[in-house]
């Protein structure tokens, strides 16, 4: 894989899991910035046993810092960045992106 998954997020516990799986693969980088959650978030994300790295805010940084922060992360050639609501209809996603680029 070329590409991490960014995903900023705050109390997204009913969207994120739909995101992350509709990527379609246990291999792909992914990295969660969580804005500062108090709902379910970070342990339905950490529950997951995938390519997830978690960077924990205490408070929320507002979406554009919290993104800069998970690219700056990031350790491949490309970044994707994710609203956690996204949910993709492709079989392999990341695949298609990186043809593309």
């Amino acid at each position: 894989m070329e590409t991490t998954v960014v995903i900023p997020c705050i109390n997204s516990e009913d969207v994120i899991f739909d995101c992350i799986e509709s990527l379609n693969s246990k291999e792909i980088p992914i990295i969660i910035v969580d804005n500062g959650s108090n709902d379910q978030t970070l342990k339905k994300v950490l529950n997951l046993k995938l390519n997830i790295t978690v960077i924990q805010a205490n408070k929320n940084l507002g979406w554009g810092n919290a993104a800069n922060l998970g690219i700056q992360k990031a350790n491949t050639k490309y970044a994707l960045l994710l609203n956690p609501d996204i949910k993709f209809i492709t079989k392999n996603p990341i695949n298609n992106f990186e043809k593309l680029i």
